[in-house]
C-alpha cells in the first residue's frame, strides 16, 4: 500500500486551490445564478398574476352574462313585458282587484283594463261563466 506525503508546500498548494474553488462556487451562485433565478421567479409571479387576472376576467364575463339573462327573463316575465306582447290585465274599477275569472264581475260592473300602451275604461254588457 503507498502512502502519499504531501509537502507542507503541497497542502498550501491545495488550501489555496480549494479556497480558490469556494470563492469560484461563491462568484458563480451568486453573480450568475442569482439573477437568473431572481428572472425565473419574477418571470413565474408574472405570470400567475396574469393567469389570475384572466380567471378572474372570465369569472366576471361568465357573471355578467348570468346576469344579462337573468334581467332578460325578468323583463319577459313582468307585467309590462306581458302587456307588451298582447295581453291585459283586467281590474274592478270599484275594488281594484284583478279579475282572473269571469266569475269576478256581473253585468253594469265598471272595469279598467290594463294595455301594453294606456288604459281603457269599460261597463260590462255580458258575463259568460
Amino acid at each position: 500500500m503507498n502512502k502519499f506525503k504531501l509537502s507542507k508546500d503541497q497542502i498550501q498548494k491545495i488550501g489555496l486551490s480549494l479556497t480558490g474553488l469556494v470563492f469560484l462556487l461563491y462568484i458563480y451562485f451568486n453573480f450568475f445564478l442569482g439573477p437568473l433565478n431572481r428572472s425565473r421567479n419574477a418571470l413565474a409571479a408574472r405570470r400567475a398574476s396574469e393567469r389570475m387576472d384572466r380567471a378572474l376576467l372570465e369569472r366576471f364575463a361568465a357573471a355578467t352574462r348570468g346576469l344579462d339573462h337573468r334581467r332578460q327573463r325578468l323583463v319577459a316575465l313582468s307585467p309590462e313585458g306581458v302587456l307588451s306582447r298582447g295581453y291585459s290585465i283586467t281590474q274592478d274599477a270599484d275594488s281594484g282587484t284583478v279579475l282572473r275569472t269571469s266569475d269576478g264581475t256581473a253585468v253594469d260592473r265598471r272595469v279598467r283594463i290594463m294595455l301594453g300602451a294606456g288604459r281603457l275604461g269599460a261597463r260590462v254588457d255580458e258575463v259568460d261563466s
